[in-house]
């Protein structure tokens, strides 16, 4: 079997993966790695996996273009979000598939302790190991043909991120460690772009919104949840946003919150709702959490559209919603806040099965321990 794996710049992950690929399974699978740019080889990622035994030393960054001609591969792994969405056509037998890694550089870009930044390495270079160690079974059985392709790691490997590096040094304050910054996926760019401009009804926002929230799941982005801000006149998109909690370490990057916040940056206010502005509309995919209900109501958004309110999505994805205020819909009459319930209430409740189905990671604070 020939397998390639790819990233972004062939510099870290894919590297990791090709190291391990070849010292683990050697014997059964011929591996190379590639990016879609090159930014050299990662001098961390050689030094974690020296750790474990492994020498990747003397490996090379290269694009898929340097690799020798006329290779076939069974299987394309892309590990980043990135090449997932850059992957070149590979013609012949080659199925794409897509086995999403933490980032090392991202996650320790302004940390100052050594140590403390190897160990997101290590983190990440043993869930790489853990991965590899399922081949070939692991593509072979879930692998249907279709192109791309996610497979699911388990609950374990995702469990993993919400470990922190151990941290014994004293905190040091940086103009990197005080700022904060959350962005979307590649693939919701990408998604945004291909959207009309202009979605008239309820039923085409909250279809985009529905559909946001099960690529959110399944490209392993974040939990199953979306929402958008519209102009609610005209149905203009100004922007969905999805769930980002866990590729960011943030309890607060709900769906509504980056909508919310994004399309108060895009449109230069605080308030959705000031003067001079048309009134603007916010589409979800169930009724806000309690953290995102408060949000909602100071947003300045003149309408809530959600696909249900009740406890399904609570019994369905093991998702601990808060306690929402009681009256909450006479909370939002009393702010001038329009509220319509029940849009494709039936697809979203198949998208939250679909999500128990994947057997993703519910991150609920301790993990639901009281």
């Amino acid at each position: 079997m020939k397998i390639l794996f790819l990233c972004t710049g062939n510099s870290c992950r894919s590297q990791m993966a090709e190291g391990w690929t070849r010292h683990l399974k050697g014997d059964e699978i011929e591996v190379w790695s590639a990016g879609v740019e090159t930014h050299g080889l990662n001098k961390r990622a050689v030094t974690v996996m020296k750790e474990a035994g492994v020498d990747i030393s003397t490996h090379v960054s290269k694009l898929v273009s340097d690799l020798p001609d006329g290779i076939e591969f069974d299987y394309v792994v892309t590990v980043c979000d990135n090449a997932r969405e850059s992957c070149p056509f590979f013609p012949g037998k080659s199925k794409v598939v897509h086995v999403g890694f933490d980032d090392p550089p991202a996650l320790t870009n302004g940390l100052e302790d050594e140590e403390t930044v190897l160990d997101v390495y290590r983190r990440v270079r043993d869930q790489i190991r853990e991965f590899v160690l399922t081949l070939p079974q692991a593509l072979t059985s879930n692998v249907d043909g279709r192109l791309p392709h996610r497979i699911r790691l388990p609950r374990t490997h995702l469990a993993q991120r919400l470990q922190p590096p151990e941290n014994n040094m004293a905190q040091q304050f940086t103009t990197d460690t005080l700022s904060l910054s959350l962005d979307m996926p590649q693939w919701a760019v990408s998604a945004l772009n291909d959207l009309p401009e202009y979605l008239p009804s309820h039923e085409d926002r909250m279809a985009a919104v529905i559909e946001f929230s099960r690529q959110n799941f399944q490209n392993g982005t974040g939990g199953p949840f979306a929402a958008g801000i519209f102009e609610r006149d005209s149905g203009r998109l100004v922007v969905i946003g999805v769930n980002r909690v866990m590729p960011y370490n943030c309890s607060s990057a709900h769906a509504e919150i980056m909508a919310m916040s994004l399309a108060q940056k895009m449109l230069g206010v605080y308030d959705l709702g000031g003067d001079g502005l048309p009134a603007h509309e916010l589409v979800v995919n169930w009724r806000p959490c309690a953290m995102c209900f408060g949000a909602v109501l100071w947003s300045g958004v003149r309408s809530l559209v959600i696909a249900g309110d009740g406890p399904e999505l609570e019994e369905i994805t093991g998702f601990d919603e808060g306690p929402v205020h009681e009256d909450w819909r006479g909370e939002l009459a009393r702010r001038g806040i329009a509220l319509t319930e029940d849009v494709l209430r039936d697809k979203a409740i198949e998208a939250y099965r679909e999500f128990n189905a994947s057997q993703n990671l519910v991150y609920n604070a301790r993990q639901g321990e009281m």
